[in-house]
């Protein structure tokens, strides 16, 4: 039987290493959105779980519940948040348009120190008077966004549609890798599985539950300000 020698092992290494780091320089792009999706996925799966041990609903039949529940929830923010955004746009340009009057009769009210009369206007910068200076930036900032989402819409569907695989076949992946290692390390693979996923699990939960507390405390500091806004 021949075996390759350890120069041949070697340059195999090598080049195996060397194609698998231009495949993710190639497909760095890609990086970002499956590990959001591996992410949604994980935190997912515990639902999923739980719906099958309370129903007798198969592995597949959960995801799909989950699946399409989260989905609903995900797609029904922007629609509830888009009036919200809209009416704090509009209050944010009343202000805006406040402050411009009061700046300009400001700037036009004549300032008498014994026998001169001085106009802060002459030393204040002045304001465009022409509304086309203020929608041509925001025209700008209309094509750039629009250029951002599409740019990005097809990664949410690379999102969308790789949480409902991880979410369905996800759980094999594990199990998959482990019987891959030497039958001799196939015990140590599996004990490292338990505690990295333990070890995520708390990382996870404590981070969730940090976010939950700040967000909390954020809202109930800002509505004791009276900051506009604040819920």
């Amino acid at each position: 039987m021949n075996t390759w020698s350890k120069e041949v092992r070697l340059i195999a290494f090598l080049a195996s290493a060397l194609f698998g780091v231009a495949m993710v320089w190639y497909f760095r792009a890609a990086i970002g959105p499956l590990a959001v999706a591996a992410l949604l996925a994980y935190v997912m799966s515990p639902m999923v779980d739980y719906l099958k041990q309370r129903t007798r609903l198969s592995h597949t039949s959960s995801v799909l519940v989950v699946y399409f529940i989260t989905l609903f929830i995900i797609l029904a923010i922007p629609a509830i948040l888009t009036p919200v955004i809209y009416n704090q746009i509009q209050s944010m340009n009343l202000d805006l348009a406040d402050m411009i009057r009061a700046y300009t009769e400001f700037a036009n009210t004549p300032i008498y120190i014994v026998h001169w009369t001085f106009y802060p206007q002459q030393f204040l910068p002045s304001i465009p008077d022409s509304s086309a200076n203020f929608l041509n930036p925001l025209a700008e900032f209309t094509l750039h966004a629009f250029e951002i989402v599409s740019t990005n819409a097809i990664w949410v569907l690379v999102i969308i549609v790789t949480i409902f695989y991880m979410l369905k076949d996800g759980y094999r992946l594990a199990p998959w890798l482990i019987r891959a290692t030497p039958p001799a390390y196939q015990n140590d693979a599996q004990r490292l599985y338990h505690k990295l996923r333990r070890v995520w699990a708390d990382y996870l939960r404590s981070q969730l539950i940090f976010m939950l507390v700040v967000g909390v405390v954020d809202s109930i500091v800002w509505v004791a300000i009276g900051l506009p806004g604040a819920i």
